[in-house]
């Protein structure tokens, strides 16, 4: 560990110099824009029609700024934002207005009623699709316990399509889609609804106080910031401004929303039963047919413990309606990575994760200390039976908590199994955490078998562009399983460290990622790209060039950049792996982009 050790300390050392130079330089930040809600009896009708008398008791906020093409300026198009609530609901309406382009009247036999009306763009009604960021649109993200880190955010579109996603460390480590840090998965429940107009389109939301988590007080006050893309013209507008480098999820920039009083979370409890029944025939011969009866029943259970902590039950649970894992084909010496798609495990999934996330390049991610896929499923993807399961997860002041304890049957000539997750965090600083994570896995059924994991971790934000984030992790198995890969491991050699300094403004987007697994590493409750010990680094230099020039040539931007991927085995056998890769990404005014590459690659 003695080279891991000194690396660890030397990017600290780094991180440690660069704050410094930053605090140094550092200007002093502009006050973030308010809001006032306004409390109704009687919310309004969730219809896209805004012509509920409520509404125009609403203060309105239509001071939006451009963070795309002209940063700062004023928007080019009016938007009209209204926040209204009672004890149960949230309601925020929005009226888009749009000049020019043709109005629904007017576009003609046989056109798309949706599409490219008024210049609104809107085709896509898939709930949580990628594309609904490609269109016109309208997000909200709210940070309930004002910690400038974590948030719920919520997207609807001139169709009334719907995204709802967590936001964790202000999205950090990924973009769209499941990362380590933005769960897509997560369903809260929410209405939305909208229409085009011949001014524009406009869009009603009604979020329930129980689909949130905020601390009880008889006031709040939340982080709140809203974002209107206009299509025709790539335009981003935001309410509270953010820099070229950021987007929504930059919590820590949102404005406030105050006026919030005697909100109610209600009986927060949800129930889902199961039973599944019916004729099983088997005709064991030309003669002879048994019927037997199936019968099963299960049920998973969610209740509201604090307005901070979620307690999640289930009992015999049932995986039937999870949707199958997509096919792959393996053209690498890197082991697949099928994500998880079951509910009870998706759901606030984030409070456990300790892994480096997408980090680099090759495969969607490379290691976590907890992959829930491994309960519940066989190295084949066969269902293994759960007979039992808790999780506890949620915030409690500045500390997340997040425990789970499942119970599988025996299930292939192997015993059931035992598997224990605690995970705990704490907010330090002003964007900052530190946090440990414990798993104890033990079969049952009088096997002796056990396997734990052990790791500490941390994510440092230094001003509004230096982070630094790391984790060092050890395992330890029993002396009469130690197999790995289908290989004997012997004693120590059992740790993992990883560590990643970024830099990020908008003109430079810098950052160097390193990860060391030794050979006898052995997380059998996570995840590992490869079973043998190895080594790698990924490092990366991106700018952005926007000069006055290049707009003059219907050119939005350059984005220039080269990074280099090295991938070794411990067992000083050399290089097994090498990427090189210089790029050049051409941004037009009207949206196209042309990339062009040069890549090499070593084996």
């Amino acid at each position: 560990m003695a080279p891991m050790s000194r690396l660890l300390i030397t990017l600290v050392a780094v991180v440690l110099v660069a704050a410094g130079s930053l605090t140094a330089h550092a200007q002093p930040s502009k006050e973030r824009p308010s809001i006032q809600a306004t409390r109704v009896e009687i919310g309004p009708r969730i219809d896209g029609v805004l012509d509920d008398a409520v509404w125009q008791t609403a203060l309105p906020v239509e001071s939006f700024t451009q963070q795309e093409p002209n940063l700062g300026q004023p928007a080019t198009e009016r938007t009209d934002v209204r926040i209204l609530f009672d004890s149960r609901t949230l309601y925020i309406a929005v009226h888009a207005y749009q000049s020019g382009g043709v109005t629904p009247a007017d576009a003609g036999p046989g056109a798309d009623p949706h599409a490219h009306h008024n210049g609104v763009v809107a085709t896509e009604m898939r709930r949580d699709s990628d594309r609904l960021f490609d269109e016109d649109n309208f997000q909200v993200i709210l940070d309930t316990f004002k910690d400038s880190r974590n948030g719920y955010m919520f997207v609807t579109t001139p169709l009334g399509a719907k995204l709802e996603q967590q936001i964790f460390d202000e999205g950090e480590g990924g973009g769209r889609g499941t990362t380590s840090n933005i769960n897509r998965n997560w369903e809260g429940v929410w209405e939305s609804a909208a229409q085009i107009t011949a001014d524009g389109w406009t869009a009603e939301m009604a979020i329930p106080t129980n689909t949130l988590r905020f601390r009880p007080s008889d006031e709040q006050a939340w982080g709140i910031n809203f974002l209107r893309h206009i299509r025709r013209k790539n335009e981003l507008d935001y309410w509270s401004p953010i820099p070229r480098a950021y987007s929504l999820t930059r919590v820590s920039l949102a404005g406030e929303l105050r006026g919030l009083q005697n909100l109610s979370l209600g009986w927060d409890l949800k129930l889902k039963p199961f039973v599944v029944t019916g004729p099983r025939r088997r005709n064991l011969s030309a003669t002879n047919t048994t019927t037997t009866w199936a019968k099963d029943v299960g049920l998973d259970a969610r209740y509201g413990v604090t307005a901070g902590l979620n307690l999640d039950l289930t009992v015999n649970t049932d995986f039937a309606q999870v949707e199958v894992d997509d096919q792959q084909v393996n053209l690498t010496r890197f082991g697949l990575f099928f994500p998880e798609k079951r509910d009870f495990f998706l759901e606030a999934s984030n409070f456990f994760t300790m892994g480096t996330g997408a980090s680099f390049t090759s495969t969607p991610i490379q290691t976590d200390l907890f992959f829930s896929r491994k309960i519940g499923l066989s190295d084949t993807g066969q269902p293994v039976p759960i007979l039992t399961g808790a999780r506890l997860t949620g915030k409690v002041g500045r500390n997340s908590i997040a425990a789970l304890d499942v119970q599988t049957d025996s299930a292939f000539g192997k015993p059931g199994d035992n598997f224990f997750v605690g995970r705990y965090s704490r907010d330090v600083l002003r964007r900052s955490r530190i946090g440990a994570l414990f798993i104890n896995k033990e079969s049952v059924d009088g096997s002796t078998h056990f396997n734990r994991t052990l790791g500490v971790d941390g994510n440092f934000s230094f001003g509004n562009s230096l982070q630094f984030s790391s984790y060092v992790a050890k395992t330890d198995t029993d002396a009469d399983a130690r197999w790995l890969g289908g290989r004997p491991i012997g004693e120590g050699k059992d740790m993992a460290v990883y560590g990643r300094l970024a830099y990020r403004d908008p003109k430079w987007n810098l950052w160097v990622n390193y990860l060391d697994v030794q050979e006898n590493f052995n997380p059998e409750a996570g995840y590992l790209e490869n079973t043998l010990g190895y080594r790698r680094w990924h490092a990366r230099i991106q700018e952005t060039m926007r000069q006055e020039k290049i707009r003059s040539w219907k050119f939005r931007e350059f984005q220039p950049h080269v990074s280099y991927t090295r991938y070794d085995y411990l067992d000083d056998s050399g290089l097994q792996n090498g990427e090189f890769h210089a790029d050049n990404h051409w941004d037009w005014e009207n949206g196209y982009f042309i990339s062009t590459a040069l890549n090499g690659t070593w084996e």
